[in-house]
């Protein structure tokens, strides 16, 4: 069940009609739907009500790009994700939900981190084949394992 239903967004799509898609207005619009928070509002506004948002897949330049933008500038102390889709919006003139360039990186670093992840120059190549080695099957025992007491009874 989603948390906003279609009168909620109709409500922030309209004030946000009346008062410009750059205002930030949050507490007002909550005043006008109760159960939601400013902070909540915001998140569905800047991730997925924001008509201007292009929710399509990243293609490869914009994934090298942010994989170099940040890469440049992680060892400077933490990500500023707003400052990166700024970047993007004017580098390729879309504008990207943060949560969406957010899971993008951090799935890579995860693929990364597991070992999972095909050198990006593989990726795009259709000759190759987008399948990971297999896991290996865990180890068999031929015995049950035994407990071994530390004082005899």
């Amino acid at each position: 069940m989603p948390l906003f239903d279609d009168t909620s967004k109709n409500i922030i799509l309209n004030f946000k009609q009346q008062h410009g898609y750059d205002s930030n207005d949050y507490v007002g619009i909550s005043r006008l739907i109760p159960p939601f928070t400013p902070k909540q509002i915001r998140h569905f506004w800047t991730n997925r009500l924001d008509p201007r948002l292009d929710h399509s897949c990243l293609d490869k330049e914009e994934e090298d790009y942010t994989v170099t933008w940040i890469e440049n500038r992680v060892l400077n102390g933490p990500i500023n994700w707003g400052e990166l889709i700024n970047d993007i919006q004017q580098r390729f003139d879309k504008l990207r939900p943060k949560n969406k360039i957010k899971n993008f990186w951090y799935s890579r670093l995860r693929r990364r981190r597991s070992g999972q992840l095909i050198p990006t120059a593989y990726w795009h190549n259709s000759t190759v084949p987008h399948t990971l080695q297999p896991k290996p099957d865990p180890p068999q025992f031929n015995e049950p394992p035994r407990m071994n007491p530390i004082y005899p009874i």
